[in-house]
């Protein structure tokens, strides 16, 4: 890994580690607690595939 694959990572992190954040207070409004279990594996999922798409397709890997 190189020093600019670190820097996309720890960004990449951050802006992951946000948007799951606000997505998760929503809990604090009961009737959006059930949804949690929705929302947040999406979101999760398509911000970690367009990491993958993004960097890593000149590896082979997605």
């Amino acid at each position: 890994m190189k020093g600019k694959d670190l820097i996309n990572i720890g960004i990449f992190s951050a802006i992951c580690f946000v948007i799951l954040f606000i997505i998760a207070m929503l809990g604090m409004i009961p009737i959006f607690l059930p949804l949690l279990s929705v929302l947040v594996p999406i979101i999760g999922g398509l911000l970690g595939r367009r990491l993958m798409k993004k960097h890593f397709e000149k590896a082979g890997i997605a």
